[in-house]
Formats: structure tokens, C-alpha cells, sequence
């Protein structure tokens, strides 16, 4: 398995994107065959495989669900984080203002975006579904997390 660089968040090495498929011989225009003996990449978190963790955070917070269409679910950062983090790094954000974070809650980790809610005053961090069912947790349930700022 081709691997990666050790992450900061984990220790433990990820596969390099890319690294499940084999190319045809030389540029011969072959399409790319995923290769079976080779781990692929990890879906969603491969993306960030490469960053380096500068910030650490640590909090427990109520998961809610977003009023508008779909169900979306959110925890709002503590004041005195989003203040920090607002200060630190919000000149490094993305579009819509969005700081990359990888995040856990229990057993569970992956990476995403804090954003920026100007209504709450604070930062966001979106509950993925997938999370919500593996660590039992729905609209009202408080929720420890695990956030590192990465870049």
C-alpha cells in the first residue's frame, strides 16, 4: 500500500490518493484499472491526508437541526473558541468564510468546515449523518467534540 506522510490528527498513515489504481503501459490513452492488492484512499478525509494540524479544541455542545429544507444538524462553537479561531485564522478561510477542521465525537472522525453563522454569532460545525447514527445523536443531544484546525 502507498502511504502517505503521517497525519498530525492521528498517527496513523493514510494511503496516498491515487495510489489504488495502475496506469496502462506508458501514455497509451488506457483507461486507469483500479487495482485490487492496493487499499484504496479514504473516502471524504483523503483530502486533507496531507495537512498539518495548528489548533486544538476540545468542547461539549448541543447538536441542532437546521430550520430550512433537508435536515441538516450543526453544533455552534462556544463563544470564546469561534472568538480564537475567528482571530487566528479566519484570513487562511475558504469561500463563504469556511476554516478547514478535522473533527471527532466518539468513535467517530472526519474531516469538514467550520462556517461562519453572523445570526448565531458564532461558527457552525455541520453533524454528518453517518456520525449522527453511529454516536446516537439527534436534535437536543449534547455532544463532545474533538476539533483541530488544519491547513
Amino acid at each position: 500500500m502507498a502511504l502517505a506522510a503521517l497525519s498530525e490528527f492521528d498517527h496513523v498513515p493514510r494511503p496516498v490518493v491515487g495510489a489504488a489504481f495502475t496506469s496502462g503501459v506508458g501514455n497509451s490513452g488506457r483507461a486507469r484499472v483500479p487495482d485490487p492488492t492496493i487499499d484504496r484512499p479514504v473516502v471524504g478525509a483523503a483530502r486533507y491526508s496531507h495537512a498539518v494540524a495548528i489548533a486544538r479544541y476540545s468542547f461539549s455542545a448541543e447538536v441542532w437541526e437546521h430550520s430550512g429544507q433537508g435536515s441538516w444538524h450543526f453544533v455552534n462553537l462556544p463563544e470564546s473558541i469561534a472568538d480564537e479561531i475567528e482571530e487566528r485564522y479566519s484570513y487562511r478561510a475558504g469561500g463563504f468564510g469556511a476554516v478547514k477542521v478535522e473533527v471527532t465525537i466518539g468513535g467517530s472522525r472526519w474531516s469538514t468546515s467550520l462556517f461562519p453563522d453572523k445570526s448565531r454569532a458564532t461558527y457552525v460545525l455541520p453533524v454528518k449523518k453517518p456520525v449522527r447514527i453511529a454516536e446516537q445523536l439527534s436534535a437536543g443531544s449534547e455532544a463532545h467534540i474533538e476539533l483541530v484546525v488544519i491547513l
